[in-house]
């Protein structure tokens, strides 16, 4: 009855009401396309409750969820257990409950169909070896993922390779602007799509234990975003190949950059990299333009929406 009398819109915002009544009764339903439609809904609100940063919530209600799921589901129901899963995965690292998160890790690997099915259990993965201190592993997971997409970093940068890139990157830019950057179109090849997030979530590690590779994971997105277009990941590419053109001494350029890195987020209309990118631009770009003090609205400003993102490990130590 209250699956029939929710709908659409409506249901999604009375989630918990109903799905919290249903699962009193989990043990009652026989009937397999309601089990599926249990599933479906408890994954919804799994993913609701985590938005709100319930997580304990979230790992209860995607568990059901699997629970629900019949034995072949990974051939009878592929998009929805693959949804799941990838969801589990996720919550459980958020819960810390990171050997649940290998256990569903493994259970996806052995039955994705894809490559790109398997992109968010190696994005999570990395934020679970950075969250955990394990940043060598961290950034070898992504070196490892990267070349089955096809990019190819070496793992023992040196300073010619470093000076390799920028000059390649500088080729690639021609006389295009920082200005001129926000037209492009945006990106759609999933391969690029997934190498872009795979890059920017080992480029935080990659500074801390591997410095000369840092700049080539800037400089390969960058380069990937001139190529193929724009993603929601090219801002935060964009604000670090300001940072690297500040430490060369080309200050404007670098603060265009910055100003780059915001616009595309605002383009793509997300708050993921927001608080991140503002921390950067107010910590390396700022200072070489302006008075220190001109920096710490900025700073100010990434400070306040960390709460927004709070499990973002990286950014929380930065503060």
């Amino acid at each position: 009855m209250l699956l029939n009398n929710n709908q659409g819109q409506e249901r999604e915002e009375n989630i918990f009401a109903i799905i919290n009544q249903i699962n009193i009764g989990i043990d009652l339903i026989e009937e397999p396309h309601q089990k599926l439609q249990l599933a479906e809904l408890n994954l919804i609100a799994s993913k609701k409750a985590k938005n709100a940063t319930a997580y304990s919530a979230a790992q209860d209600y995607i568990q059901k969820g699997i629970s629900l799921l019949p034995p072949k589901s990974w051939s009878s129901q592929y998009q929805l257990t693959l949804e799941i899963y990838n969801t589990a995965v996720e919550v459980a690292y958020l819960n810390s409950n990171y050997q649940g998160m290998e256990e569903y890790i493994n259970v996806v690997n052995n039955c994705a169909k894809n490559l790109l099915d398997k992109v968010k259990l190696y994005e999570v993965r990395i934020q679970a070896d950075i969250a955990q201190n394990q940043l060598k592993q961290a950034v070898e997971s992504g070196l490892s993922f990267l070349e089955l997409l096809g990019v190819n970093l070496p793992k023992n940068p040196t300073p010619e390779n470093i000076g390799q890139g920028l000059a390649t990157t500088a080729e690639n830019l021609g006389k295009q602007t920082p200005e001129q950057l926000i037209e492009l179109p945006q990106m759609t090849e999933p391969e690029k799509l997934a190498a872009m997030k795979i890059l920017g979530g080992i480029c935080g590690a990659a500074f801390g234990i591997m410095r000369n590779l840092m700049p080539l994971i800037v400089l390969e997105m960058v380069n990937l975003s001139v190529k193929n277009g724009n993603a929601a990941t090219s801002g935060f590419a964009y604000v670090f190949y300001g940072i690297l053109l500040c430490a060369g001494e080309d200050f404007e350029t670098g603060y265009e950059f910055g100003q780059l890195s915001l616009n595309v987020l605002s383009h793509f209309n997300t708050q993921a990299f927001k608080a991140k990118i503002l921390c950067l631009i107010g910590t390396h770009i700022t200072i070489w333009r302006e008075p220190i003090k001109a920096a710490l609205p900025t700073l100010k400003n990434a400070y306040n929406l960390v709460g927004e993102i709070c499990n973002d490990p990286e950014l929380l130590s930065q503060f």
